[in-house]
């Protein structure tokens, strides 16, 4: 029985039949999807710094995207920015599909509001773009994303944990 929205798909995931296309807003003729998993998948590679402020792990046909920004990942300009390149590298990689998720217990404590205030003006006239950016460019992203919310997601980590095709949350004391 097809998923529900499921939308078939000319390709086949290692099994016999058509691939059932679980995002039908998404194209299925877009790159990563169609080829068998063999073909695509790659051995995974230890977890490796991105940016200083994202890492990533690949998993064959997945690439696990983990905020790594301070103890809470909070949103500044910074990882914003990264967080646009890491979805860059994304789009141009050969995996199927992206975890993001968060370390330790908090998935991301939401805008610096600190910085906010200190950066005044200047710094919130660059900010919201970038925001605006990195929203946009998980909400758009061409595959699938899951948001993976390993703990604490507050009110703009929230937003982001709300970004991804599906959403994942950890048991336990998180908010």
């Amino acid at each position: 029985m097809a998923a529900r929205g499921a939308v078939p798909s000319g390709g086949t995931l290692g099994g016999d039949g058509p691939e059932l296309h679980p995002f039908p807003h998404r194209s299925p003729e877009k790159p990563g999807y169609g080829t068998s998993s063999s073909e695509a998948s790659s051995p995974p590679v230890p977890l490796a710094r991105l940016w200083g402020m994202i890492e990533r792990q690949d998993h064959g046909d997945v690439l696990v995207l983990r905020l790594a920004h301070g103890k809470a990942s909070a949103l500044d300009l910074e990882l914003l920015e990264e967080l646009c390149k890491a979805m860059d590298e994304f789009e141009r990689s050969e995996a199927r599909a992206c975890v993001l998720t968060g370390t330790g217990s908090i998935f991301s404590a939401g805008v610096d509001l600190k910085r906010m205030v200190d950066g005044g003006v200047d710094y919130i006239d660059a900010f919201l773009p970038a925001l605006d950016r990195a929203i946009s460019r998980l909400l758009f992203s061409d595959r699938p994303l899951v948001t993976a919310c390993n703990g604490h997601a507050i009110a703009g980590g929230c937003l982001v944990a709300c970004c991804g095709d599906r959403r994942l949350g950890a048991r336990g004391k998180g908010r």
